[in-house]
């Protein structure tokens, strides 16, 4: 413990961690579980910040060791198959829905190695899937000059080319004795469907796996797409037959996060944070300890909003939104100077792209939207915007697992619950505490927490006096519906927080088409990713124009 104390910069803590019998690292990680012992033995808050850094940054080197070392003894975890998986393999539709869609809330990962199988047969595989001539494969099946022609007259694939496409891949490589395809493999396909098919979208077909610690669900996320949702099912369909076991792979590495700050200067401005509130000293403090919330997000240290506030109790303050745009506007460089402008665009396009395929109450609001500008739009008429928007995103198989009364159970939600986890409505100010119990209750027997939302205050939707953004106990009052969804997404981005998983997919698509963000937790979902590309290919065509 002294050769680490030392090498990690604390040579004043030795005497002090030998006087109280911390001797271990296990002692250590005991520690800092005591908020109240920690600050006895370690009164200056600076070095017990510094110490907790340094410490998880050795458990995280000890675990990326423990896991090269089982990849290199080559042992593989059983992912034996779950009855209710089984029962999904009688539609390939439904088995890919449910790979997508379905959220375990209580989710264990399970380290397994990247290099599942024989160095020869992985060797083989990898280069029968770079040898691949995909026109050739496809110009030699059935089915495929069929894709071909469609591409070539419309330039992009319907679903159910894409699906024939994956279909005929996927076959191609279970026919030779059945080989198992790695994450590279799928890449390297995908790269080869988009040199055929350019105008596609790559995350239709792949998205990559996320490890635990770079997922901002905060969990291992396998990876998925239509190329490899249709190779499961497939694949899982003959091991089924044989009775035999899967086998998962997990590859991802995660980004350093580098930080030149002046720490301990920082560590001042965010002490003179906490107890004081003269706003103009408070932003040049904020700006000073930028550095330090951009690094606490980037490695997850805010796993509830709880946390966030905890640590910067400063944003609790009516003007604490102001803080949250000042981080946002300093880490992202928005192209857009009218967002406003941008959000209709997206909005509209959308709405070209999927109008055929929404319900017929959901057409008639639609059709009931006249073309919008910016200052003719009415709050009500974002409010709309948002239902049709959630409308075209909402996935169908959503299912979140909890578990009540040691028994699994399912959530379904439905496309109000899924506008809920955005925006409720009360009449008076006075319904707004008794809403946000019944909202906080909810999520709590479902072992969920309470995520950031807007409530809407008014007789009705058509008259709305007030917009706030609750962030656990904290409310903050915004001007128009409009501002309050755009402070809301700013908080969830910049602090790195999962989306309410029931409107996750909306999120998301905000995410993505009206800010044109991307970061590396983001949970990709490939529904929402094709249709962005679709809604982004005819912002660039319109632009053209």
């Amino acid at each position: 413990m002294n050769i680490i104390l030392k090498s990690w910069g604390f040579p004043n803590l030795v005497d002090v961690f030998k006087q109280n019998d911390i001797l271990t690292i296990d002692a250590l990680n005991a520690l800092m579980d005591d908020p109240d012992e920690l600050k006895n033995v370690i009164p200056s808050a600076g070095v017990r910040i510094l110490l907790k850094k340094k410490l998880r940054e050795h458990i995280e080197v000890n675990e990326q060791i423990k896991f090269e070392l089982s990849a290199t003894e080559n042992s593989l975890l059983e992912d034996s198959l779950k009855e209710e998986e089984l029962q999904g393999l009688e539609t390939t539709e439904e088995v890919e829905a449910n790979d997508e869609d379905t959220i375990d809330v209580e989710y264990v990962e399970h380290q397994t190695t990247p290099d599942g199988e024989p160095a020869c047969k992985k060797q083989r595989i990898s280069t029968a899937v770079n040898d691949l001539d995909l026109k050739a494969l496809l110009e030699d099946h059935a089915l495929g000059p069929s894709i071909l022609r469609v591409y070539e007259a419309k330039k992009e694939l319907c679903s159910a080319s894409q699906s024939y496409l994956v279909e005929i891949i996927t076959l191609h490589f279970l026919r030779d004795n059945n080989l198992r395809l790695t994450d590279h493999d799928f890449k390297v396909l995908a790269d080869k469907i988009l040199e055929l098919f350019p105008e596609e979208c790559l995350q239709t077909y792949y998205v990559g796996s996320v490890k635990k610690n770079e997922s901002r669900r905060n969990k291992h996320e396998r990876s998925k797409g239509k190329l490899v949702d249709k190779y499961r099912n497939r694949r899982t369909y003959i091991l089924q037959s044989h009775k035999l076991s899967s086998q998962c792979q997990s590859t991802a590495k995660r980004v350093p996060v580098t930080n030149n700050l002046d720490v301990q200067s920082a560590l001042e401005s965010k002490e003179w944070l906490v107890i004081n509130r003269e706003k103009r000293e408070v932003l040049k403090h904020w700006e000073f300890t930028f550095n330090l919330r951009q690094t606490d997000a980037k490695n997850q240290e805010y796993q509830t909003v709880a946390d966030i506030y905890k640590n910067w109790p400063i944003l609790e303050e009516s003007y604490g939104f102001e803080l949250i745009e000042k981080d946002f506007l300093q880490t992202y460089l928005n192209p857009f100077e009218n967002i406003c402008k941008r959000w209709n665009d997206v909005f509209s396009h959308a709405a070209a792209i999927l109008k055929d395929k929404l319900t017929k109450d959901d057409r008639l609001i639609l059709d009931s939207l006249e073309e919008l500008d910016c200052e003719s739009m009415t709050d009500y008429d974002t409010l709309i915007q948002v239902k049709l928007l959630n409308s075209f995103v909402a996935p169908k198989a959503t299912k979140i697992s909890y578990k009540k009364s040691g028994k699994k159970s399912l959530w379904k939600p439905s496309k109000a619950e899924a506008e809920e986890g955005i925006i409720i409505h009360v009449k008076i100010p006075g319904d707004i505490e008794n809403e946000v119990n019944k909202k906080r209750n909810k999520m709590s027997n479902m072992k969920l927490s309470l995520q950031p939302f807007i409530i809407l205050v008014g007789v009705n939707l058509k008259r709305i006096d007030q917009f706030f953004v609750r962030v656990d106990t904290v409310t903050y009052e915004l001007p128009s519906l409009a501002k309050a969804i755009d402070i809301l997404f700013k908080l969830y981005i910049f602090f790195n927080i999962s989306y309410p998983v029931e409107c996750e997919n909306l999120f998301y698509f905000i995410q993505w088409a009206v800010y044109d963000i991307i970061t590396e937790s983001d949970v990709k979902i490939p529904s929402v990713c094709t249709l962005v590309h679709k809604v982004k290919k005819r912002l660039v065509e319109a632009a053209k124009n």
